[in-house]
């Protein structure tokens, strides 16, 4: 003989049901969340490995372009500057942050700032406007203090190197939404290498 399910046994299995529906969303959405982030930080994270890699590339072969410097800035910045001017044979190369940049975060997805390469007067974009928003870019001539210290010519000091610092942020950026709340502080040394073939 079967027995008919009570009203007591489906109200708790329905409990049941609409608990273990409610784990199983949740956890399908922090696994959302989690796959959404790591891929918005794969996002930023390519783009500055081709700007490192298109930098190295450069640093390989060219030197720093100290004659589009003026030496009184240079000083009075301690070496910083917004722009790499880099010179190789006949080529010449800048490499800088262009277009409507700031720090105001709340324009983000509205304005565009990329980081662009200028060789010979092509210019060639190293970050994707669309992508990514950068808020800060700027490089670090080395050395700044010994060429003052013991007088020497700007010749005397091109097979060093600079640093280049930046902050960006994932164009979707949002402060309150975990998944695109994605910023990257990036800083690397490039060495400039002098090859004799």
């Amino acid at each position: 003989m079967k027995k008919a399910f009570t009203v007591v046994e489906m109200l708790i299995s329905t409990i049941i049901i609409w608990l273990i529906s409610i784990v199983i969303f949740r956890v399908y959405i922090t696994i959302m969340n989690i796959s959404s982030r790591i891929e918005n930080e794969k996002i930023i994270n390519t783009e500055f490995l081709f700007v490192s890699q298109s930098v190295q590339n450069l640093a390989e072969k060219a030197n720093i372009d100290y004659e589009k410097y003026d030496s009184n800035t240079l000083f009075s910045t301690n070496w910083f500057v917004q722009t790499l001017y880099l010179t190789w044979e006949e080529w010449t190369f800048s490499v800088y942050l262009t277009g409507e940049c700031g720090e105001d975060l709340s324009q983000i997805r509205k304005k565009n700032c990329w980081i662009q390469l200028d060789k010979n007067g092509d210019k060639i974009d190293l970050t994707d406007k669309n992508k990514i928003y950068i808020t800060k870019f700027y490089f670090k001539l080395l050395p700044y203090d010994d060429i003052k210290k013991y007088n020497l010519s700007y010749n005397d000091t091109y097979q060093n190197g600079f640093w280049i610092f930046s902050e960006s942020y994932i164009k979707k950026y949002s402060e309150i939404n975990y998944p695109f709340k994605v910023k990257f502080n990036y800083q690397n040394f490039y060495n400039i290498r002098k090859y004799d073939f």
